[in-house]
């Protein structure tokens, strides 16, 4: 898991620059050669490259445009409006993590995406939205290895898709790709002039105007559902027994069983999840369904996916309001002592995260695989209370209220029977004299 100091780079007083982590020495020794460092303001380094001349040539790289850093979900609609208005033909090149997407402008017009996000990938999407089973991948992606030829082509020739289909769902991809640009929280971007038409897999051309309303739209859309429908994994039920249910929503309803999640829902039916959820939400709000928290079924494994997917919303929000570093000491406090023989070599990570294959070794060292479940739930639910309790104390009330909604569904899964406090119900010493089995993790 990578920390934030993996990032950094210390400049000392004779200016020469030291990469200190290890992403940062990997992308310092991808750079070599010459670089021209341009006048910048102080907080600020800005170089690219020449080579010894410290002139830019033509095979020096493309020029650079447009240049920011990403501060919150939403950052890049101005920027995309601004390139839709200008019609400047090049590459919006969006760096969020390891995630890196690329969308292609000409005349006002989206001519492609491209991204390295396994959620994105073509069929991922086409699982997703319930085009092709599980099941059908192993073999689409043999023939894909044995011909050379693209996953989507693969799928159409073992009559899997239909080429009209295929192309839905290639522009699909597009979609998904630009959405999840611009609901990037952190990173940077940056607009590269012009571009190889051989970079684009699948031209697809578009108004970026109406595909930025589009996208625009389903963001607001999705924080107004996410009150009473905080999250795909979330399970809709039924409170009626043979409601009188419209057209609109009798494909929805009909696979609400009170066990499917919105995922699955949107899966099964084709309609994918932002469709679900929308028609979910109206079902609700007609009170004819519930909306039921995520339901575990991975036992210890699970309560960990639960916990992570908790730390990682607080961290996220704390990092975007800049209290982070305070907010992590403020953890480690609490944690210290009482958490030290848990969380030894399992985190913190810098994201909130925990490493759960060796949290779960850790846990079953201290009292065995038999409670290994309750054990975890216990202690971890204590620590992400006091996290969101601390984060809460940080934030401002309205960002405090969002994170509530979020994440009070989650902290639900995780509450322990009885409410006993975790210090009192177990020890944090193993028992020597236990014999453990990692089987069940």
């Amino acid at each position: 898991m990578k920390h934030a100091q993996d990032d950094l780079v210390w400049i000392d007083s004779n200016g020469v620059a030291h990469p200190l982590g290890d992403a940062a020495t990997r992308r310092m020794k991808q750079r070599v050669g010459a670089f021209r460092m341009f006048p910048s303001p102080d907080h600020l380094v800005f170089m690219r490259y020449t080579g010894e001349d410290g002139r830019r040539d033509q095979d020096d790289g493309r020029v650079i445009r447009l240049a920011g850093e990403i501060a919150g979900p939403g950052t890049l609609c101005d920027i995309v409006s601004l390139l839709s208005q200008a019609g400047w033909r090049g590459e919006l090149m969006v760096l969020d993590g390891d995630a890196r997407r690329s969308v292609f402008f000409d005349a006002g017009l989206v001519q492609g995406a491209i991204s390295n996000h396994g959620d994105e990938r073509l069929g991922q999407i086409l699982f997703k939205y319930g085009a092709i089973e599980s099941d059908d991948i192993p073999a689409i992606m043999g023939r894909a290895y044995a011909t050379r030829e693209r996953f989507g082509v693969c799928a159409v020739k073992l009559e899997l898709l239909s080429d009209e289909e295929l192309f839905k769902f290639l522009a699909r991809q597009v979609e998904e790709i630009v959405f999840k640009m611009l609901t990037a929280h952190d990173g940077m971007y940056c607009f590269l002039d012009g571009y190889d038409d051989a970079a684009i897999t699948f031209p697809h051309s578009v108004s970026a105007t109406n595909l930025l309303m589009d996208c625009v739209t389903r963001m607001d859309e999705m924080q107004y559902f996410r009150p009473r429908i905080p999250s795909s994994e979330h399970v809709p039920d039924r409170l009626a027994s043979a409601p009188d249910i419209s057209d609109e929503f009798a494909t929805v309803w009909a696979y609400i069983n009170g066990d499917r999640s919105v995922e699955d829902i949107g899966r099964e039916s084709r309609l994918g999840e932002f469709e679900v959820t929308k028609q979910l939400y109206k079902l609700a709000q007609s009170k004819l369904v519930a909306i039921l928290p995520p339901r575990l079924r991975g036992g210890a494994a699970e309560v960990l996916e639960v916990t992570n997917a908790i730390l990682l919303q607080v961290h996220e929000q704390i990092d975007a309001v800049g209290h982070g570093t305070r907010f992590r000491e403020a953890l480690r406090a609490f944690a210290a002592g009482p958490y030290d023989t848990l969380f030894a070599h399992a985190g913190p990570f810098d994201d909130g995260s925990l490493g759960s294959e060796q949290l779960l070794k850790n846990a079953a060292a201290l009292v065995g695989t038999g409670d290994l479940q309750d054990y975890v739930k216990e202690w971890l639910y204590e620590y992400c209370c006091f996290a969101v309790f601390s984060a809460g104390a940080t934030l401002g009330s309205g960002v405090e209220a969002q994170l509530n909604r979020h994440v009070d569904p989650m902290l639900r899964k995780l509450r322990p029977p009885g409410g006993s406090s975790a210090s009192s119900m177990i020890r944090l010493a193993p028992d020597e004299s236990s014999e453990l089995s990692f089987s069940d993790l």
